[in-house]
């Protein structure tokens, strides 16, 4: 029996089909390969992120999954930067001999072995037992210094853009002379004041905190050191710090540098001058202009011909580069033209060639 070709009917009769499954497994693809640390604007909080016993780490993971983003330390001298910075390694669950008051500290004793300083903790119980008269709510951080040390909480960023840098100081002992705090982009000071016996102060609500740009594996550090007279005696000390990043680093400016951040968008093409400056969202130069730039961006238009046959337009290209839809449209205007032609009669083999 000679073979009959089938009509090619039924292929375009199916095609719409395959093209619609192509796309789902494509974007089911996109979906499940997202890391978790991809989410849209995440935020960062001390106490949030803060890990209690059995569960405990210096240095200490956010809850995106990465891990060594909380550094909680001391600094051996009052001299500001990161190079005195040492993790606290002493963990204890029962701060001042009180269930849930969980921290790390140092190894100066103060009162006895549940006291030493350094430290930097965190009321886990559900109420305030205010420890010798020490305010302490549930489910904030509490730090102190020594009068030739100082408490440290540092925070390494997990990815590269702009955040946002926002938080609290607030004396949690009515005595003593207060503490001295800044805010340092790993050696720099960015923000730094007094906190008065009694008093509270804010950062972050201005520039540069208010949007600065860090690269992946840059440090923040937020240091408490004692009072102007160097008294530390109840210079017990609230902190909250929140960290939201803004925007990631998605392409290079002109001159190399990653300092301005575009959140959701890319440079797909560059501009007549070479550079990647001028971004647009959702939107890719598929094929050159007139005068052979890509500086005109056309969404969703894919030119597989020559622009009215005129000079200096691009050649066609092969269906490799296109998208999922536009490859669809193209293979079911192809078929569609293959099966309007008149079917050509094969012929019949003769006596002679069997």
């Amino acid at each position: 029996m000679a073979y009959r070709p089938r009509p090619l009917s039924r292929l375009v009769s199916v095609l719409p089909l395959l093209v619609a499954l192509a796309l789902g497994a494509f974007a089911l693809g996109a979906f499940a390969a997202a890391p978790v640390s991809a989410a849209v604007d995440p935020q960062w909080n001390l106490a949030a992120d803060f890990r209690t016993a059995p569960d405990q780490a210096n240095p200490n993971p956010d809850g995106f999954g990465n891990a060594a983003v909380w550094y909680f330390m001391r600094g051996s001298t009052l001299a500001p930067g990161p190079a005195s910075y040492t993790p606290l390694a002493n963990f204890i669950s029962d701060r001042f001999h009180v269930e849930g008051l969980q921290g790390w500290q140092g190894d100066v004793v103060s009162v006895d072995e549940k006291d030493q300083l350094p430290h930097v903790s965190i009321n886990s119980r559900s109420d305030n037992p205010e420890p010798l008269g020490i305010d302490w709510p549930p489910g904030t951080v509490l730090t102190h210094p020594l009068p030739d040390q100082t408490a440290v909480v540092g925070w390494r960023s997990a990815a590269s853009g702009r955040v946002a840098v926002d938080g609290s100081l607030i004396s949690r002992h009515d005595c003593g002379d207060g503490v001295t705090w800044s805010v340092d982009y790993g050696s720099t000071p960015i923000q730094a004041g007094v906190v008065p016996s009694g008093g509270a102060v804010t950062f972050g609500d201005a520039s540069p905190l208010s949007s600065l740009h860090v690269d992946q594996g840059d440090f923040l550090y937020f240091v408490i050191g004692p009072g102007p007279a160097l008294d530390h005696n109840c210079d017990s000390t609230g902190m909250d710090v929140s960290i939201t990043l803004l925007c990631r680093d998605k392409d290079n400016n002109r001159d190399g540098s990653k300092d301005k951040c575009r959140k959701h968008c890319r440079h797909k093409d560059k501009t007549r001058d070479g550079s990647k400056d001028k971004c647009r969202k959702d939107c890719r130069d598929k094929d050159k202009t007139r005068d052979g730039s890509k500086d005109k961006c056309r969404k969703d238009c894919v030119r597989r011909q020559s622009c009215g046959g005129r000079p200096g337009a691009s050649a066609p290209r092969s269906a490799s580069w296109m998208d999922p839809a536009s490859l669809g449209n193209v293979l079911g205007a192809r078929v569609t033209a293959m099966a309007a032609r008149p079917a050509q009669s094969t012929p019949k083999a003769s006596t002679a060639d069997l």
